[in-house]
């Protein structure tokens, strides 16, 4: 019995270890089966090793629910943070004003096994007192990819927008994203209010390889409104300089 329960609890293990170590390796089948593989090892080690059973007042039922939720809290959790997909990090951050010229860095990276095309990601304004400034975008010299080869324009573009609100919404494209590829994509604050806060969200990518322009002295994108909003300048990055011109400025 003592090595069944050294077995399950080592599958159990062996699952957690693949859900950490191979974020973006797994595909969307594999991160279901080792989450379920790690729910039912944990869940059978505990049940051969005789732990389930309980002293009173405690009765064994509540016992067993108490640690299958457990472990099936943290399988889930370990799951879906290993979920292929596209993420940014972080999720949002807020200029202090503590220094000039405030910059952040954003990370897109492609958590899944395959190439991704067309990584839409969202950067919205959101500032205390509706007085949202601006921001400027700049590409760091280790994320500058050319459109195509012999071009002065990066695969990043983008779209300036604001939402009926007023407030500043910026839609960026990434052309593509190799298997966990990262891409930085940097912020400085420019007359935004204290507080004011930028957040990010990945929209929309696919898998299916897109078409592009065959000509170094073009880039283009297309972008499909998710939300009412109202767009008036488009912005293409230098791989030359990494700036993002125009310049987004209100």
């Amino acid at each position: 019995m003592a090595l069944w329960v050294i077995v399950e609890a080592s599958t159990g293990v062996a699952s957690i270890i693949a859900l950490i170590t191979m974020p973006g390796g797994v595909p969307q089948w594999g991160v279901i089966l080792l989450t379920a593989l790690g729910v039912l090892s944990f869940l059978r080690a505990a049940y051969d090793s005789g732990i389930l059973n309980a002293a009173p007042p405690i009765s064994r039922s509540i016992k067993t629910a108490v640690v299958f939720l457990v472990i099936l809290g943290v399988m889930i959790w370990l799951g879906r943070s290993a979920w292929p997909t596209v993420r940014v990090s972080p999720g949002h951050v807020t200029f202090n004003l503590l220094v000039p010229h405030e910059n952040y860095i954003f990370s897109v990276i492609n958590r899944t096994p395959s190439d991704v095309y067309k990584v839409r990601v969202e950067f919205r304004l959101k500032s205390p007192n509706k007085r949202y400034g601006g921001v400027s975008v700049q590409i760091p010299t280790s994320s500058r990819k050319p459109i195509m080869e012999g071009s002065v324009f990066s695969d990043t573009t983008g779209l300036i927008c604001h939402d009926p609100r007023g407030g500043l919404l910026l839609l960026i494209s990434v052309y593509r994203l190799i298997p966990n590829e990262v891409r930085e994509i940097s912020f400085t604050g420019e007359n935004v209010a204290a507080g004011t806060a930028l957040y990010a969200e990945v929209v929309s990518f696919t898998a299916t390889p897109q078409p592009r322009i065959d000509n170094p002295l073009q880039a283009s994108e297309t972008f499909v409104a998710t939300e009412p909003m109202t767009c008036n300048k488009t912005f293409v990055c230098s791989t030359e300089d990494g700036l993002c011109r125009p310049s987004i400025m209100e």
